[in-house]
């Protein structure tokens, strides 16, 4: 498919050009480009050197560009991903464990072209995209409501590149896109209009360095 090579160790779906209805649970998804559906079970994706292990469904989307219609939300992907539907997931990664009750976009290694409006992101690790809607993610005990989209950054370290911007970052964190964010933390109400780092529960070791 184009130039894109994936290997796949378990039954999956190959779901072919046009628009899908995919139901799972009362999770409605529009797909236009063909993806993978990869049923339940653990599964061995190796895409260069990448090992993901997942224990609920999702979408493999390969190379080329989505239009991902849920709600009213619309985005672009360059790269392939996972699209992690409605339900819980426990997802490892090294020793990393995300609970999510909404859907998002789980961008494997290697580097992305993320168009959301005019907003363009280039990340070298894996991280969760989460979409529109209200997201409850348990890490620890840490609970965050986000409105807009946005990307959460799991453990490792990561190189973004904004602009000109390089940002090393070791802990789990909320990398939040260019747009207004409603963030409730306990009783907390932030409104955001530029991208910004919100870092979660722990330690967080920040390197901000001009290129």
């Amino acid at each position: 498919m184009g130039t894109q090579i994936v290997h796949i160790e378990k039954p999956c779906l190959l779901l072919l050009g046009g628009k899908y209805r995919v139901q799972m649970g009362t999770q409605i998804v529009h797909i236009d480009k063909p993806c993978l559906l990869l049923l339940g079970g653990k599964y061995r994706v190796q895409m260069g050197t990448q090992i993901v292990h997942i224990e609920k469904p999702c979408l493999l989307l390969l190379g080329g560009k989505y239009r991902v219609q849920m709600g009213t939300q619309i985005v672009h992907i360059e790269k392939p991903c996972l699209l992690l539907l409605g339900g819980k997931y426990r997802v490892q990664m090294g020793t990393q464990i995300v609970h999510l009750e909404e859907p998002c976009l789980l961008l494997l290694g290697g580097k992305y072209r993320v168009q959301m409006g005019t907003q363009i992101v280039h990340l070298e690790k894996p991280c969760l995209l989460l979409l529109g809607g209200k997201y409850r993610v348990q890490m620890g005990t840490q609970i965050v409501h986000i409105e807009k989209p946005c990307l959460l950054l799991l453990g490792g370290k990561y190189r973004v590149q904004m602009g000109t911007q390089i940002v090393h970052i070791e802990k789990p964190c909320l990398l939040l896109l260019g747009g207004k964010y409603r963030v409730q933390m306990g009783t907390q109400i932030v409104h955001i209009e530029k991208p910004c780092l919100l870092l979660l529960g722990g330690n967080t070791e920040s390197r901000w360095e001009p290129r």
